[in-house]
């Protein structure tokens, strides 16, 4: 079924939103400013004469900036960004698209329409488009049964999406929370507190909460940005029931909360694992290739 879904039809579903692009002299600061207004997690770079587009995201100014110690006032994006892009073009499948965010681990995909727009690129592909697109197709596709798939089958076979130690106190500070960021390399942490989730603290967080507000990383507590409405599922939870919840509340991430018998336990509150956006893009590949080599 994900062969029948296109990248000109997932960006016809949003709308065909407008790239959001900006200038690669400009200072890191400004792209997490737009991204912040856009809500996007990644900005184009625009190309030059000699160069082509590049690319800025949420977790390349975290990586190459904040935790090298750059200033984001003072760096321009031509020192930081991602060059040579991967994109795709506007007839390529979802099935396609999968493919490239596991191979790669993408977040993002640009998408040309060499066709009408002569080369330029014309939309932006990203995991939670691919997450939405997933969901609409699990609900009708007889292939793709994700309600038969639980999260803890989903640990299995890739690992737990985010180890057990991704996880800080509501007193550390922001930058604490953004060197474990970077060294599990996800989107996100558990806010624990005596080993009892209070928290989560995100990417999209640190943009909108700390950089675009001028707080500083060193010296602002977690518990001052994090966001403690959290919403959690269980080991037993379907993989289904988590893309429904993903995409009607717009997160990346999910606690994973232990379980006392058949129910979570809610009382201790205790974190297991944490599911991302990625990790069922990853989970679903994972069930194709497994599928492709039992027929």
């Amino acid at each position: 079924m994900l062969k029948t879904i296109s990248a000109r039809d997932i960006l016809l579903e949003k709308g065909w939103p407008e790239v959001v692009e900006i200038d690669r002299h400009q200072h890191a600061f400004q792209a997490v400013k737009l991204m912040a207004d856009t809500n996007k997690g990644a900005v184009l770079v625009s190309p030059t004469k000699n160069e082509s587009y590049g690319i800025f995201t949420e977790r390349d100014y975290i990586g190459k900036m904040i935790i090298q110690g750059r200033s984001s006032k003072h760096t321009r994006l031509e020192e930081v960004m991602s060059r040579d892009l991967i994109t795709v073009t506007t007839d390529v499948s979802l099935e396609h698209i999968v493919d490239l965010l596991v191979a790669n681990n993408f977040r993002h995909l640009p998408v040309y329409n060499f066709k009408t727009e002569g080369g330029k690129i014309v939309g932006m592909i990203s995991s939670r488009d691919v997450v939405s697109q997933i969901l609409k197709l699990s609900e009708n596709a007889s292939d793709l049964n994700l309600r038969d798939e639980t999260v803890g089958e989903m640990f299995e076979m890739l690992g737990r999406a985010t180890s057990q130690a991704c996880w800080i106190t509501s007193d550390d500070t922001i930058y604490d929370a953004l060197v474990t960021m970077e060294k599990y390399k996800a989107g996100g942490v558990f806010v624990c507190d005596a080993q009892q989730l209070v928290g989560i603290f995100t990417e999209r967080d640190y943009l909108t909460k700390v950089i675009v507000k001028g707080r500083f990383s060193k010296s602002t507590q977690v518990k001052e940005v994090m966001s403690a409405d959290v919403k959690f599922v269980s080991p037993r939870s379907s993989v289904h029931d988590c893309l429904e919840l993903m995409a009607k509340n717009r997160f990346r991430t999910l606690p994973v909360l232990s379980l006392i018998g058949e129910h979570i336990d809610d009382d201790a509150r205790q974190p297991t694992g944490l599911i991302t956006d990625m990790g069922i893009i990853k989970f679903l590949a994972q069930l194709k290739n497994k599928k492709l080599h039992q027929t």
